[in-house]
C-alpha cells in the first residue's frame, strides 16, 4: 500500500507515473481480492485523478511502514532525477515534501527534500546535486 501512496504523491507533482499506479493497485487487489479499500481505488481507476484523492484521504496511516514507504519513495525519485532536469526536479520536491505522510517529515532522508534545492539560488549546481544524491543514497 506505501507504494501505491509514493505514486500517489508523485502523480500529484506531476510525474507521469498513472500506469506504475494502475500496475501496483492490480497486483495488490488481485492478491487480496477482498479488501473493500482496494476494491474502491479499483472501480476509481479510470478517473486517476479521483482515485488519488481517495487513496489519500482514506489511506490508513497509523499502519504505515516508514521503511517500506522510504526505500520506494527514494528509489522512484532515483529515476526521475536521473531522467528530469535538476531544476524542474528540484523545483518539485519542496512541494513533495510539504505533502508527505504526517511525522515524517522532519526525519531523514526525507527532511533534505525540504532545502536541497536552496544552493541553487546561488547557483551551486554541485551543491545541490550532492544533497540530492546522498538522499537518494539513505537506503543503500
Amino acid at each position: 500500500m506505501e507504494e501505491l501512496l509514493v505514486c500517489v504523491l508523485l502523480l500529484c507533482e506531476g510525474f507521469d507515473l498513472a500506469e506504475e499506479y494502475r500496475q501496483k493497485l492490480d497486483a495488490l487487489f488481485l492478491s487480496n481480492p477482498d479488501d473493500e479499500f482496494l476494491l474502491e481505488l479499483e472501480f476509481r481507476s479510470s478517473n486517476i485523478k479521483e482515485s488519488c484523492l481517495y487513496l489519500k484521504a482514506h489511506f490508513n496511516y497509523s499502519a504505515f511502514d516508514r521503511d517500506q514507504f522510504g526505500r520506494f519513495l527514494m528509489q522512484q525519485l532515483s529515476v526521475l532525477y536521473r531522467e528530469n532536469n535538476l531544476r524542474y526536479f528540484a523545483d518539485k520536491m519542496y512541494s513533495l515534501w510539504q505533502n508527505l505522510p504526517n511525522g515524517i517529515s522532519h526525519e531523514e532522508p526525507f527532511w533534505t527534500l525540504c532545502y536541497a534545492d536552496d544552493p541553487l539560488s546561488w547557483g551551486d549546481e554541485r551543491q545541490c546535486r550532492e544533497l540530492y544524491e546522498e538522499m537518494l543514497g539513505y537506503y543503500n
